[in-house]
């Protein structure tokens, strides 16, 4: 009797892996700028770290995705940004004329996950 039990839970345990959703990256879905914020937009939640790089505002987001570019004004100043893949990890760049600072938040919305990051001169 405790073997059939037994190989009821194995069995259970077995095709409960073979079945489960496997896990997958968050996605980069887009990215634009909003007013004087870029906007990135991923298919679900992904971690974040943020710091400074020589007066460049670099962001981490531990995602996949393509290589996008563009630029905006920011106080009246030039502002570029860059996305680019590195190893499992999204690398955000934000590089002005003048030293950043930033902050980040994030929300979800229709079924996306955004993530609004602010830069501000030093």
């Amino acid at each position: 009797m405790l073997s059939l039990v037994t190989a009821g839970l194995m069995l259970g345990l077995m095709l409960g892996r073979l079945l489960a959703p496997v896990p997958t990256a968050p996605h980069l879905l887009g990215a634009e700028a909003q007013g004087e914020a870029l906007l990135l937009r991923f298919d679900q939640p992904a971690p974040v770290r943020a710091g400074q790089l020589e007066g460049a505002l670099a962001i981490v987001v531990d995602a996949n995705g393509e290589t996008r570019e563009g630029q905006f004004r920011l106080a009246g100043q030039p502002l570029r940004w860059r996305v680019e893949p590195r190893g499992s990890s999204l690398w955000i760049t934000l590089l002005s004329t003048r030293p950043l600072q930033g902050e980040w938040d994030s929300t979800e919305e229709q079924g996306e996950w955004r993530l609004r990051i602010l830069a501000k001169p030093r």
